[in-house]
Parts: structure tokens; sequence; C-alpha cells
């Protein structure tokens, strides 16, 4: 109890008699729906990952076999980007 009431102490000692409009109800409210999006965010984020390492463990096993596996959906979005970068690069060192 002597914290709350130091506490109180303090808050009047500066003259504020409200600490805002918000209610420790509405900040709870407000940290549980933070909570619950940063958990859907990272079960989201999982889902993917393991998506991506089922698909390039698939090519691995093809490579393996030797044979010519095609591009996961993960490797085509990352090969469009790579592909303008690296042969960007080489036109730029090679001069032309």
């Amino acid at each position: 109890m002597e914290h709350l009431e130091l506490m109180k102490l303090f808050i009047k000692s500066f003259g504020i008699e409200n600490l805002g409009c918000w209610t420790g109800r509405q900040i709870m409210i407000l940290y549980q729906l933070i909570l619950f999006g940063s958990l859907l965010l990272v079960l989201y984020l999982v889902a993917n990952i393991n998506e991506i390492y089922v698909s390039l463990n698939q090519v691995y096993s093809e490579i393996s076999a030797d044979q010519d596996p095609s591009y996961t959906p993960f490797e085509s979005v990352l090969s469009a980007r790579f592909n303008q970068f690296y042969f960007s690069a080489v036109n730029a060192c090679s001069g032309e």
C-alpha cells in the first residue's frame, strides 16, 4: 500500500488529477488486441516458413536424384527479383 500512496502523492504534487482518457480496462483491451495480432502474425510466419522448408527439401531430394526440379512458389518470387538484380550487375560490370 505504501507504493500506491506514494504514487498518489506524487501525482497530486504535480497537480495531475486525471492521467488521461484511457481507463485501465481500455488499456488492457488494447494490449490484448495487440497480443492477439502478434500471435496471428507469428502463426502466419511459421506456416509460411514451414511451407518453404518443405518445398526446398523436395527440391533438394529431386536434385539429389539427378532430376531437374521446377521452381517452388517461394523460388519463383525470389528468382524474378534476383534475376533482374543479377543481370543488371553483370551488365554493369561488363560495361554494356
